[in-house]
């Protein structure tokens, strides 16, 4: 098994970089409301993905594949924690989320199929095998743009999902985000007492009309609309609550 050396200890390098374009075009305008790349994700469970953070930067790779026609398997979840894991030099836990971290491995060193590195509860701390490593090499994700975080994020984000591209972001969670999942309507309006710890989704639409945006989740159809939550645009301007949006403008062929 390959161990640490592998993956070299650069973190604060990756804060605020982006990682190229694939030539998507984004206008000047978007539509009040979007929502088709919601017809192209793939809710799953994260009790069998292991990550919110693996899962949500797979879960816009396949959709991005899936609404251009491009029929694809998804990308291991446990790949990306555990390269995630391994840059950071300590297993991850449910008080913070990394996707800047994550986003830097899959541009450097690609993301395996699910096929090929699936979820195994008994494997989730071991290191991957140099096999994986090198299955995974071709998949490299480098099309991930940062939006800045600022009071503008939410136009950006309109803007790349109008041109079916979603976009990955961290969120404080608390008691309330539960209360909403289990009630399956409505909207959520953000954490109404001291959040818990973060936690990884992306976004697949919006209404400004109606001020939510459509995020797809990772703990299964059962909860929330088929999986999916509604959240408040105007909370989503929160800077202190909502942060690390990354947009995927370009994806791999995951084989």
């Amino acid at each position: 098994m390959y161990g640490v050396g592998w993956i070299p200890d650069t973190r604060t390098h990756y804060d605020t970089q982006s990682y190229g374009t694939m030539g998507t075009t984004f206008g000047a305008d978007f539509p009040n409301v979007h929502d088709k790349l919601a017809n192209f994700v793939a809710i799953k469970q994260q009790s069998i993905t292991n990550s919110c953070v693996g899962w949500a930067a797979n879960g816009c790779i396949y959709t991005f594949n899936q609404v251009r026609g491009i029929n694809v398997p998804f990308g291991s979840s446990r790949d990306v924690y555990t390269k995630t894991r391994i840059r950071m030099g300590r297993p991850l836990t449910d008080r913070g989320c990394f996707p800047f971290v994550a986003v830097s491995v899959m541009a450097e060193f690609g993301v395996a199929s699910e096929l090929d590195v699936p979820f195994d509860p008994a494997l989730i701390n071991d290191e991957l095998s140099w096999e994986s490593v090198q299955a995974s090499a071709s998949q490299k994700v480098t099309a991930w743009r940062r939006i800045p975080n600022d009071q503008n994020r939410i136009d950006e984000l309109c803007r790349a999902v109008s041109v079916e591209c979603p976009v990955m972001f961290g969120a404080q969670i608390d008691h309330s985000f539960d209360e909403y999942v289990e009630r399956k309507s409505g909207v959520w309006n953000g954490c109404e007492q001291v959040p818990r710890g973060g936690h990884m989704m992306f976004v697949c639409g919006y209404s400004i009309t109606d001020d939510f945006a459509i995020v797809a989740n990772s703990w299964g159809t059962d909860l929330g609309i088929d999986g999916f939550v509604r959240i408040s645009l105007t909370a989503m301007r929160n800077l202190g609550l909502f942060s690390d949006f990354y947009v995927l403008e370009g994806a791999p062929v995951i084989q």
